[in-house]
């Protein structure tokens, strides 16, 4: 049976526990060098946990969750200085899912160039028996993310520009149409099924930084195939 992926940007940010502390937490919402960001005053420190949730997935009631995807456009204030991923994990309603020792440091380093981080994929349950479309579409499921300065001399800004998490369902039928949910205050909307289908209201459709974001206008339509790397 085909496999459709749901892509959606996460609307909220809460910083939790010890650690340096993440600021900024409303940039969630905004692109494009508009950063949740964290000062780490040495190397070997590490982040407060970042909790990225109300994703608005709209999944099917019906078909089976294959994997969960989750990706973070992150980078720091510095050329020379490296953070990494401590630790990444599911949140399910509200709730600390399970961290897989292969979520953990698995030294995804940045450093001032946004690179594309991302844990999980299509084939991936991150340590869960099972996940349901109930629990992923509910507002307060995500993920959490923690940093760690890992290289460098004096302090380092740590820096989350994006956070995106796509879940892969098994359904009887492809989905044929794109399931898009604004993101306030941008110009951006998160494209939800690789499939062959048309946009309305779209003016322009273009894969933009990264392969994971969509331009769109007020006019238009966009027939095609969304791909990701």
């Amino acid at each position: 049976m085909p496999i459709t992926t749901y892509q959606a940007f996460a609307q909220t940010a809460t910083a939790t526990g010890t650690g340096a502390t993440w600021t900024n937490l409303a940039n969630i919402l905004k692109l494009f060098g508009n950063y949740v960001d964290a000062t780490i005053s040495m190397s070997g420190q590490t982040t407060q946990t970042l909790e990225l949730t109300n994703f608005n997935h709209r999944l099917p009631s019906v078909g089976t969750i294959k994997g969960v995807t989750c990706r973070l456009l992150d980078a720091t204030n510095s050329s020379t200085k490296r953070c990494t991923d401590q630790s990444v994990a599911l949140i399910l309603q509200g709730a600390a899912g399970n961290a897989p020792d292969s979520y953990i440091n698995r030294n995804q380093d940045y450093t001032s160039s946004k690179e594309p981080s991302y844990w999980g994929g299509p084939s991936n349950l991150w340590g869960e028996t099972s996940l349901t479309p109930a629990q992923l579409s509910d507002p307060t499921s995500g993920f959490s993310y923690q940093a760690l300065y890992e290289s460098g001399l004096g302090s380092v800004l740590a820096r989350v520009d994006a956070a995106i998490m796509e879940v892969h369902v098994e359904t009887t039928t492809l989905e044929p149409v794109i399931d898009i949910v604004p993101v306030p205050n941008t110009r951006m909307a998160p494209c939800a099924v690789i499939a062959d289908a048309t946009l309305s209201g779209i003016a322009e459709a273009r894969q933009s930084d990264h392969d994971f974001r969509w331009h769109f206008g007020e006019t238009g339509s966009h027939t095609g195939t969304y791909l990701k790397p």
